[in-house]
């Protein structure tokens, strides 16, 4: 799994990720992510593509808050196509180390909505607690990441 800049080799790529039908309740479209990501450019953003072995599978979304001191994976989708091989996990864990190696923060943060039960049970795997409800009715979660030099679990 590579975290890939958007440009205009991916963008098409990117755009084209889909969840399936009755998953599209639980996120948003990639093009309306990539549209919030330009008005939202000077707050932190950083869009990826989500690639393994030059074939883009997904999409993430972090949120670098510096007045909270902490990142949040704002948005993180797998296209239907390429779920159920163990990608969301690998997203989440390439994730984990650029933020440690990128950032000074060791707080991420994801959030998922509620009758998402597939990414809630990857959160909590992943060592991700509950936290609160959100303005949008979204459960949020917390892990905090090991220091430089530790092993992620």
């Amino acid at each position: 799994m590579d975290l890939l800049t958007i440009n205009e080799e991916n963008f098409a790529a990117v755009l084209k990720c889909e969840v399936s039908p009755e998953q599209a309740k639980y996120v948003a479209p990639n093009v309306k992510s990539l549209a919030e990501c330009y008005l939202y450019r000077n707050d932190g953003v950083m869009p990826f593509a989500l690639s393994v072995n030059g074939t883009i599978v997904g999409f993430a979304l972090l949120d670098i808050d510096d007045e909270e001191r902490d990142v949040t994976i704002w948005r993180i989708m797998i296209d239907h196509n390429h779920q159920n091989k163990g990608y969301g996990r690998q997203a989440i864990e390439k994730i984990s180390a650029w933020v440690i190696i990128n950032t000074p923060y060791r707080d991420l943060y994801i959030d998922y909505v509620l009758g998402n039960e597939q990414a809630k049970h990857l959160y909590e795997k992943m060592g991700f607690q509950p936290v609160r409800i959100n303005e949008h009715g979204e459960q949020v979660m917390m892990r905090t990441l090991e220091k430089k030099g530790e092993i992620l679990n």
